[in-house]
């Protein structure tokens, strides 16, 4: 979402790149992945399959470091294997040659306030 693929390099796509922007605009405003899902949906954006937006999409967009610019190598471990087990804490994030849809500072704003939403509540015990 945001980019195309031309001639083996990534292309922002305009029409994709709003949305993207419009996802981390809402969660820089401190609005969750469900907030932002459902105002996504109310002003009718649909994905590349034309189905409505969802939490685990609006997750994985807000946590892919393609957005500013970079890419991410490595991130599950045993790639090479036909059973890929687990995510890979040692991976590589290097600069890219592609055209960042959002600035560093959104990001690290994002991601400041996603730290500070991700608490689990506390469970209550009662016999």
């Amino acid at each position: 979402m945001g980019y195309d693929s031309v001639n083996k390099s990534l292309v922002i796509n305009d029409k994709e790149a709003v949305i993207v922007r419009k996802i981390f605009n809402y969660a820089n405003q401190g609005l969750g992945f469900k907030a932002i899902t459902r105002r996504l949906s109310e002003e009718g954006y649909r994905s590349k399959i034309e189905k409505p937006p969802n939490v685990c999409g609006i997750k994985t967009i807000l946590n892919n470091p393609l957005y500013i610019g970079k890419i991410r190598y490595n991130q599950l471990r045993n790639w090479s294997e036909k059973r890929r087990k687990g995510k890979n804490p040692d991976f590589l994030v290097v600069d890219g040659t592609h055209e960042p849809i959002i600035t560093s500072d959104i990001w690290e704003s994002v991601h400041q306030k996603l730290g500070q939403r991700s608490n689990k509540p506390s469970r209550s015990h009662q016999p």
